[in-house]
């Protein structure tokens, strides 16, 4: 890999999430706003499922990103997410 592939970044997520990502916001009494996410361009490059813990990670690629060397722990890119219920908005 060149340096620009191995700017890397990983975001986890519980697969219990999924259902909240993927219905339509009409049918959800809240809506949610992502503050802080990945940033527009960033690749995904691979994709891990660990059954036990039930967590999803993707690995992410962008030139934004610190550079990994190989062999070491890619950092976690936290999400920052706003839940705002639909009475109150």
């Amino acid at each position: 890999m060149g340096d620009v592939e191995r700017r890397l970044k990983r975001v986890s997520f519980t697969i219990d999430v999924l259902p909240t990502l993927f219905t339509t916001n009409s049918h959800l009494p809240y809506y949610v706003n992502i503050m802080e996410g990945i940033p527009f361009g960033a690749k995904i490059i691979g994709a891990f499922i660990d059954h036990d813990r039930r967590v999803i990670s993707l690995v992410l690629s962008h030139d934004s990103f610190d550079f990994v060397p190989e062999g070491k722990i890619i950092p976690e890119l936290f999400i920052t997410v706003e839940r705002i219920n639909k009475s109150n908005g």
